[in-house]
């Protein structure tokens, strides 16, 4: 049970001597955030399997086929939004480790 709360917390919490430096809260911030992402494809790539299933199972119902064009558009669009948040937050945590 150790190992697993382990892979949870980034490495330079772990060591005391770590946890007071800049390069550790930067860390943690990308370390968190990839984590976050990872969750976030998952759920779109599972909200762009269900649209792709709603699509085929409309059976000529162009309700039912316009829902799940916007359930694949609401899938891509969160995507979109996560990535260039990730990529924010990288750009920022890269600053702030360079000191700028």
């Amino acid at each position: 049970m150790a190992s697993t709360l382990d892979q949870l917390i980034p490495v330079c919490l772990r060591d005391p001597a770590q946890q007071n430096d800049l390069g550790c809260v930067t860390s943690s911030i990308t370390y968190w955030t990839d984590r976050l992402f990872v969750v976030v494809a998952l759920v779109s790539f599972f909200y762009l399997i269900y649209g792709g299933f709603m699509m085929v199972s409309a059976f000529g119902n162009e309700q039912k086929y316009t829902e799940a064009k916007q359930t694949v558009l609401y899938a891509v669009i969160g995507m979109i939004v996560a990535t260039l948040a990730g990529l924010i937050i990288h750009l920022f945590t890269s600053l702030l480790s360079k000191g700028l």
